[in-house]
């Protein structure tokens, strides 16, 4: 059984701190129904000093290739969280998406987003 909740909102300063670039990991390749190969999403690793550990976000491919100096300070754009959870007989565990529109460097302002 897979429990897929909706994707969560969160207040990203409090969860995940300080945000680091930390490189570019590699592009989640989807098909479409020809058997075209698409970008689904582009997988980047930050340092988050909240969560003292590095964090992959799979970020929008709209928003174009990301390639900021190692330990840039970054903003998340639009971001949000999925949780998957698991149910395997008796135990059961949760894996933790993280999304984003874009991902702008501190010093670049972002843009608005639209409240739903």
């Amino acid at each position: 059984m897979k429990l897929n909740l909706e994707k969560i909102k969160i207040d990203v300063e409090k969860t995940f701190g300080v945000l680091k670039f930390f490189g570019y990991t590699s592009d989640q390749m989807k098909q479409d129904e020809e058997g075209n190969n698409f970008i689904a999403n582009r997988r980047i690793s930050l340092k988050s000093s909240a969560q003292q550990d590095a964090i992959t976000v799979l970020l929008n491919p709209a928003a174009g290739e990301k390639d900021f100096a190692i330990n840039t300070p970054v903003k998340l754009v639009g971001c949000r969280i999925q949780v998957i959870g698991n149910v395997r007989g008796y135990s059961a565990d949760a894996d933790t998406i993280i999304y984003a529109d874009d991902i702008v460097p501190v010093n670049q302002s972002t843009p608005k987003q639209d409240k739903k």
